[in-house]
């Protein structure tokens, strides 16, 4: 019966994101998001996630009520 099931559903496929684990990979990433200019939505952004350490996804659908 379970024989009957198997393939009926797909596994998303996991996406891991790039650690930054060493202090000078992270100043780089700092004065990058510093120097980037772009849409006034995405610059804001990047300069809110370092703070939060949270997921793009995460970030996207936050609400202002859940900032401190």
């Amino acid at each position: 019966m379970a024989g009957d099931l198997q393939g009926a559903l797909i596994t998303p496929k996991v996406k891991h994101y790039v650690a930054i684990i060493e202090p000078y990979e992270l100043s780089a990433l700092l004065r990058g998001i510093d120097g980037f200019s772009g849409q006034q939505s995405v610059v804001l952004a990047l300069r809110i996630a370092p703070h939060g350490f949270v997921r793009p996804g995460e970030l996207l659908a936050a609400e202002w009520a859940e900032f401190d």
